[in-house]
């Protein structure tokens, strides 16, 4: 009792000196982690595991000097084999009350910056850290780079990666954030972009009654159909020894014909294609344009590229249908190709995504030759990925029935995620809620010229962890939103962004 006295003293000299503007007074880690445990019952985290050990206490400082405290812990599997999901967790002094976790990217294998900016967030902004929110995150249950995949060879490993690890690592950061606050959160969010989107979207699906709010980033909800698609198309740049390679001189060339026959579609010229919906529907004439530009073997892997893949049979919740990219999209640095650097060469972003989805993740082992891959000869264990990676449900009933919040958002330029898959996993949220009771807790917005991460049209700067607050806190539902570019040429730009509905999907 003593010691939960001091840390709580501690904590409110720590708040008073940032209201009064006094010098922090000097504290102990020690102090700071007074009531924290050293151990947390493996009955205490919702998913089967053998318990949760602190392994390190750190006092760190913000710019402004106020101070947080840095928590890593492990969570032990239930396999010795398998290895620890690790996590940290972030606690500042002056606590809003509210945790909110990051999700990862690519395959994992580190912890978050959970310090840093939420995806979609200013670099000039302050954290959600310093706004006062306890963060944390985890590395999904593996250490390694951004694709390596090896770990999946693993069962538990490979569920932890799926989504397990986040109903873990949540479960594990509510007990040290309880124990060190003395109380529990008053609101519980969820942020990630990217394989963290489709992190999100698991959240959302699985465990939504563990959420308040979530907010979602160019999510790779359909990581299985994804990967068969980007294999298609890897083998298509290279078919007849690479004849129909797209080079970065075809890539500008692209970009260019598609940006001088859709920028002006919103009846403004300022290399922003703001009407999504009209600028897709001048597909065929900008492809009829292109036809004078480039070689037929070249329109041939560009049409490849923009086309669906309809599947022979059904993945997970139904899925049959994989949109493709969409003229407007960049490839990675604007025109690099994500599937290899040169003919021959299978080494881009998503050559590694296909082979590691479609080898690793699916069986086990990393044999599989993606140029040979026929996925209609494996049904059984496509489908049996797909139920445990994709986060196509349309069932979000866990996460609206707890009065949980959800905001998607999509860049038309996103480099590497189609945003058709997340209109279409919108429609399908439409179709079965129906638009009124879909308003009363989702909201999905297109950002033109935003890419993945990042956009060279156009990069925003907003918080939406901020909107997806408001929303759950003071039931102010986020409506038309203003977003800021970030990128240094164009900085202060802004865009009005509408909630993407049937009915204003031409606009």
């Amino acid at each position: 009792m003593k010691r939960s006295i001091m840390k709580r003293i501690v904590l409110g000299l720590c708040l008073g000196a940032v209201l009064t503007g006094a010098t922090l007074p000097a504290i102990s880690v020690e102090a700071a982690a007074a009531d924290l445990p050293k151990k947390i019952a493996a009955e205490k985290i919702g998913l089967p595991t053998s318990g949760v050990e602190v392994t390190e206490v750190t006092l760190k400082s913000f710019p402004d000097d106020r101070l947080y405290t840095a928590v890593l812990a492990k969570i032990h599997p239930v396999d010795r084999n398998a290895p620890d999901i690790n996590i940290e967790v972030a606690l500042p002094a002056d606590w809003n009350g509210k945790m909110v976790q990051f999700g990862g990217g690519g395959f994992d294998g580190s912890i978050q910056q959970v310090a840093g900016h939420a995806p979609g967030e200013s670099g000039a902004d302050l954290t959600p850290l310093e706004r006062g929110y306890a963060t944390y995150g985890s590395d999904s249950g593996h250490a390694g780079e951004v694709w390596d995949a090896e770990f999946a060879a693993n069962q538990e490993a490979l569920r932890n990666y799926a989504h397990g690890a986040v109903k873990k690592t949540h479960d594990a950061a509510l007990e040290i954030v309880t124990a060190f606050y003395g109380r529990q959160p008053e609101r519980s969010y969820f942020i990630g972009g990217s394989g963290g989107g489709r992190e999100s979207l698991q959240a959302a699906q699985r465990y939504g009654k563990d959420y308040d709010g979530i907010v979602t980033f160019y999510p790779v909800l359909n990581m299985v159909p994804k990967a068969i698609l980007d294999s298609r198309n890897a083998n298509a740049l290279q078919k007849n020894n690479g004849e129909g390679w797209l080079s970065a001189e075809d890539f500008k060339v692209i970009n260019r014909t598609y940006l001088e026959m859709t920028d002006e579609l919103d009846g403004r010229k300022d290399n922003l294609v703001s009407n999504y919906k009209a600028a897709q529907a001048k597909t065929p004439e900008v492809l009829a344009e292109l036809d004078k530009k480039l070689s037929p073997a070249k329109m041939e892997t560009l049409r490849t590229f923009l086309s669906p893949m309809e599947f022979a049979y059904p993945l997970a919740n139904g899925f049959r249908v994989m949109p493709g990219y969409v003229l407007g999209q960049e490839m990675r640095d604007k025109y690099y190709n994500q599937f290899g650097s040169a003919p021959g060469k299978r080494d881009g972003d998503m050559a590694f995504y296909s082979n590691g989805i479609a080898g690793w993740l699916t069986f086990g082992h990393g044999n599989t030759d993606m140029t040979k891959f026929d996925y209609r000869q494996h049904q059984p264990e496509l489908q049996a990925s797909s139920e445990l990676l994709d986060a196509t449900n349309i069932d979000l009933g866990k996460l609206k029935n707890h009065g949980g919040k959800l905001i998607i958002l999509h860049g038309t330029s996103d480099q590497v995620v189609t945003p058709e898959g997340s209109i279409q996993y919108y429609k399908g949220l439409q179709q079965h809620y129906g638009q009124q009771k879909l308003d009363e807790f989702v909201r999905f917005y297109l950002v033109p010229g935003f890419g993945h991460g990042y956009g060279e049209d156009f990069t925003m700067g907003r918080s939406l962890l901020t909107d997806v607050d408001e929303w759950v806190t003071q039931g102010k539902a986020p409506e038309a939103l203003e977003v800021m570019d970030d990128n240094a040429a164009t900085r202060g730009r802004k865009q009005v962004l509408v909630p993407y509905t049937v009915e204003n999907e031409e606009n």
